[in-house]
């Protein structure tokens, strides 16, 4: 992109730093991952109302970079989650 163009040609002497796989072992301890999703998370109630039924649903929201799939799969782990929705 032209910004990248831009910071390139403003610090030609710069080296990307490769930055590694996050790779999570076991689940995280709670109190750990009660603080990043209060940075980086989102819990939301939704409700959908038809005309026999009400369905409420309890979402909870996390957007990571790819590179941190496992990071994001510790999170289901630990709350059972069902469904993973991949934005691009």
């Amino acid at each position: 992109s032209r910004l990248n163009r831009c910071i390139k040609g403003c610090f030609p002497e710069t080296i990307p730093a490769l930055k590694p796989l996050t790779v999570i072992v076991e689940k995280p301890h709670p109190y750990w991952m009660a603080g990043f999703a209060s940075g980086d998370g989102c819990f939301a109630i939704t409700e959908n109302k038809s005309s026999s039924k009400i369905i409420v649903r309890l979402v909870f929201s996390l957007s990571q970079h790819s590179r941190d799939e496992s990071l994001v799969r510790s999170f289901v782990a630990f709350l059972v989650v069902v469904h993973i929705v991949h934005l691009l």
